[in-house]
């Protein structure tokens, strides 16, 4: 999966891998940090385009949101994406939080088939952090 996304600009990522059963929005988790947080904006617009992309939106609110994601992960891995979660969002500025945020917001706004609430975490957890960077500031 590494292979797939090396050199490769996310507008030439083919829509219908990124969002669909094929596994490819699930990338994020193993990118570099660096990768991820370049990826990450394209995935976001990429899901705000195509609201039936559910695991699309399933991968993004699992990497920005502080409640563990899934039954299947051993608190080892949840240890190890929330320190993942705060180098990516550590490169981010305050306003790119913001966007993120906005695009997370029209996600649950738009949803139709993932349940609004779902998306409650991730957006509780991205508000803390850009509450903490101003308070910070």
């Amino acid at each position: 999966m590494v292979e797939y996304y090396r050199d490769r600009h996310w507008t030439d990522l083919p829509v219908a891998e990124i969002g669909a059963g094929g596994g490819w929005a699930y990338g994020l988790s193993y990118m570099t940090t660096e990768a991820a947080r370049y990826y990450l904006p394209g995935f976001l617009l990429v899901a705000l385009d195509h609201p039936d992309f559910n695991e699309l939106k399933e991968c993004i609110v699992s990497h920005l949101s502080d409640s563990k994601p899934s039954k299947y992960l051993t608190e080892r891995d949840v240890v190890h994406l929330r320190e993942c979660q705060e180098e990516l969002l550590g490169g981010y500025t305050v306003t790119q939080l913001a966007l993120i945020l906005g695009a997370l917001e029209k996600l649950r706004q738009d949803s139709k088939e993932v349940s609004r609430e779902f998306f409650d975490p991730a957006i509780e957890f991205m508000k803390r952090q850009i509450a903490q960077r101003t308070s910070a500031g």
